[in-house]
């Protein structure tokens, strides 16, 4: 799941920038040391505080807003002592914060290491390198100046979050300017890491337009001609490391914000109406091991969606159930590859276990096979109207006159055998009730066509 890295990012592009640009006369290898040991402080505190995440989050939060304020006055001072401990303490204070922010998402949800949890791990350790090879750069740049700047910047969505967190617990009064400001604030804060990363390739770019001219060999051991070809192809590397970085960064945030993050929607289901009673599918439609999904528009407007599909790919066998599941409601199930999907939970379903009741399962739907044809009665597809929430105008017929009318505004109706008429008048109604069988007939309901749903 791409949210790995971008949590990562998101979490720690801001420290990177911050320290590397304010920061660059600190060593390598004591910024590792340091670096870790706050990391894992903070990941220590997240773990012992995490009963009261919230309140540990504002309290983080005025914490790195305080330091972030000192970072700016002891930037200009060469003490390289004082250096490392703000540096330890901003890595505590980042990985505290990237800790509550990913809580909602853990990397283990079983006891055994799956491929899921594997891949995720990979994104992380690919966010590391990203992290460390724009540190890396941007020491190199030390352009003052744009560490100020992305100091601002944080400071700027640490207020959004303070703000919101004190206007919740009715400690500052909350009105129309402030509102504004917060809402902004909060909802603009995933462009920072563009914004950070951007710094980075921009600084590339005009570094690339900034290259010395190539030098020109004046004879055989000319030592300042590899020296200034050196120079150049040091500044080079440097130039299209840094936009290559801004480019694969930015190409994996929009991938996440305009793909990987939209939710997961069902497609359009096919609108059935029963003949003579019965919803007839042909078994052999399931030979392309995708899910066939259908619904069914009751008298009363309720929208039942079911689906068919076949549980091996392999071998034939169907697989007939409702939409929906007993545990999830109603939001529906999408198949990819060979996994079905709860779009509510996201829960990966088992496909040969489809059918059965239990768990995240869809709901089953009683049906029968006859010369490879799948058969679901009517009725039965009524028995699973409670399980969905979706209505829809839907045109029926006075049973008694044969008078159109929409189900929504028809004025009487009356219930039999679990199917609801609708009538035109009083008059036709009373005459249905006294003898319904006259005006019913099992075997001459509504011919059976298909529609597809209108968007």
């Amino acid at each position: 799941m791409s949210i790995y890295l971008v949590q990562l990012l998101q979490a720690f592009l801001p420290f990177v920038c911050i320290t590397a640009l304010l920061l660059p006369s600190l060593q390598w290898r004591k910024a590792a040391l340091w670096g870790i040991a706050g990391v894992v402080l903070g990941y220590m505190a997240f773990f012992i505080f995490r009963a009261n995440a919230d309140d540990f989050y504002y309290g983080i939060n005025c914490a790195l807003a305080v330091s972030l304020l000192l970072m700016l006055g002891i930037s200009f001072v060469r003490l390289k002592s004082l250096h490392e401990i703000l540096f330890c303490v901003l890595a505590f204070l980042f990985m505290a914060r990237y800790c509550y922010m990913s809580r909602l998402y853990p990397l283990f949800s079983t006891d055994f290491l799956e491929t899921l949890a594997i891949s995720s791990m990979g994104l992380i350790a690919l966010g590391v390198v990203l992290c460390c090879a724009a540190f890396a750069l941007l020491r190199m740049f030390a352009v003052r100046w744009l560490g100020i700047l992305v100091v601002l910047v944080m400071l700027n969505a640490l207020a959004g979050d303070i703000l919101l967190k004190l206007m919740q617990d009715s400690i500052i009064e909350t009105h129309s300017l402030l509102l504004s400001y917060v809402a902004k604030t909060i909802h603009y804060g995933f462009l920072i890491p563009y914004l950070l990363v951007g710094i980075l390739g921009i600084l590339g770019i005009i570094l690339l337009f900034k290259l010395p001219p190539k030098p020109r060999k004046q004879h055989f051991l000319d030592t300042t001609y590899r020296a200034q070809k050196a120079l150049r192809t040091s500044l080079l590397c440097r130039a299209s490391s840094s936009v290559a970085l801004m480019v694969f960064v930015w190409a994996s945030l929009l991938y996440f914000d305009l793909i990987a993050s939209r939710p997961i929607v069902i497609d359009a289901p096919t609108i059935v109406e029963p003949e003579h009673g019965h919803f007839v599918f042909d078994v052999k439609m399931l030979d392309d091991n995708k899910l066939h999904r259908y619904a069914y528009i009751t008298n009363e407007g309720k929208v039942v969606r079911f689906f068919l599909l076949n549980r091996f790919a392999e071998r034939s066998s169907p697989g007939v159930v409702f939409d929906a599941c007993a545990l999830c409601g109603d939001m529906g199930y999408v198949k990819r590859g060979d996994e079905l999907i709860c779009i509510a939970c996201n829960v990966r379903i088992f496909l040969p276990s489809v059918g059965k009741m239990g768990g995240c399962n869809p709901i089953p739907l009683a049906h029968r096979i006859e010369e490879d044809k799948i058969i679901i009665s009517v009725y039965d597809v009524l028995e699973g109207s409670n399980f969905f929430s979706q209505t829809q105008q839907k045109s029926v017929t006075d049973p008694v006159s044969g008078e159109a009318l929409i189900n929504f505004d028809a004025p009487f109706q009356y219930s039999f055998r679990g199917i609801t008429y609708y009538f035109a008048n009083e008059q036709n109604q009373k005459q249905f009730i006294e003898s319904p069988e006259q005006y019913v007939d099992d075997g001459a309901q509504i011919p059976y066509k298909i529609q597809r749903l209108a968007q």
